[in-house]
């Protein structure tokens, strides 16, 4: 039942609704974080303590990516599994660093080249030596690096070997996380990040074979080393963090793991229907808008009202503009570029040259 689920869902003929929901809650838990220093600002300085752990929705949407692209690579060929990644990556990020420029040019003072907003529009700017246009945009790039692994992995037929792989990246995980080696690592992974991948891979794959104890086992140190590396990061994310708020990261990214471990076996499940799924398809383009563009907002109404109603305000115009990006934009544009990519790829197929 499991396994037929799972291959109707990497055909897009089923959804995970559950975490279309998550994904949206994860991403406004990165918003409140990354406008936690107006709270201080604000008579709801109370609010700042719970803010501070927001940033956790970066490790979770990790741990996502690993759930639903290993779904999406099922029975897929390196070509529309490619394909299928730049249709669902790049219209919104187009509308969403479209916007920052607006944006920028409206209220801001940095200067943009159009080679940076160009390279930008790549999400390969930072192997260019290029700045980010937005700090956020960072995570695109490492989930980058995890897709072209996984194209690689099909391309040369290895995806379904998931036990070698799996274990030799695990396995180069856990000696990066000792002795920061393989230095290059990072070029084709991010190797801090790693272990949230690989948990969400397993979970996947759990979400298949159940009962697999091999997955269950690298499941079980991905968690631990994912904990772990939580754990070291606290203060690069929550400089005033105390010796409880490092146990309280560790528990909720454990909590990570037993949800989707819980919804992997079939435990944790609800109803389908549109709303859960239009703040899915919200979420990725609100957290694209909401730290550069939604600071420059912020920072503008508080020249005439509380930083409060200011940050209200621009909440509420942020999950507006992610709806008209999804609506008008993503909707648009994604079926024009999938039936472009796969007349190329019909092309490259049938080409007896390029046999």
């Amino acid at each position: 039942m499991a396994h037929n689920k799972l291959e109707n869902i990497s055909k897009g003929e089923g959804r995970f609704y559950l975490l279309d929901l998550l994904r949206f809650f994860a991403a406004m838990a990165v918003v409140f974080y990354h406008y936690s220093i107006y709270f201080e600002q604000s008579d709801f300085c109370g609010l700042i303590k719970l803010t501070y752990f927001g940033y956790l929705g970066v490790p979770f949407f990790f741990i996502l990516s690993g759930f639903v692209i290993t779904s999406s690579a099922l029975n897929r060929d390196p070509l529309r599994f490619a394909l299928s990644r730049v249709v669902r990556l790049y219209p919104a990020f187009w509308g969403g660093l479209l916007f920052a420029v607006c944006i920028n040019f409206a209220l801001g003072d940095r200067l943009f080249t159009f080679k940076e907003v160009l390279l930008n529009a790549t999400i390969l700017n930072d192997y260019l030596g290029v700045r980010n246009i937005d700090d956020v945009f960072w995570t695109l790039q490492a989930e980058l690096k995890f897709y072209g692994c996984v194209f690689l992995l099909l391309t040369f037929n290895l995806f379904k070997s998931f036990y070698y792989w799996l274990t030799g990246w695990l396995s180069l995980a856990i000696l990066h996380y000792f002795t920061s080696e393989p230095s290059a690592m990072g070029i084709f992974i991010n190797p801090s990040y790693s272990f949230y991948f690989i948990g969400g891979v397993c979970c996947c794959l759990i979400h298949k074979y159940r009962g697999d104890i091999r997955l269950i086992l690298m499941l079980c140190i991905a968690t631990v080393f994912s904990m772990l590396a939580a754990f070291g990061q606290v203060n690069s994310f929550y400089p005033s963090a105390n010796e409880a708020d490092h146990i309280i990261v560790m528990l909720v990214v454990l909590s990570f793991y037993v949800l989707f471990y819980l919804f992997a076996i079939g435990k944790m499940t609800i109803n389908p229907f549109y709303g859960v799924r239009f703040l899915g398809a919200i979420s990725y383009p609100l957290y694209l808008i909401h730290n550069f563009s939604g600071k420059l907002i912020i920072n503008e109404l508080i020249l005439f009202t509380s930083t409060f109603t200011a940050v209200c305000i621009t909440i509420f115009l942020i999950l507006l503009v992610s709806a008209f990006i999804h609506l008008f934009i993503e909707k648009k544009l994604a079926p024009l570029l999938n039936k472009v990519g796969n007349k190329l790829i019909h092309f490259l197929v049938s080409s007896p040259k390029l046999k």
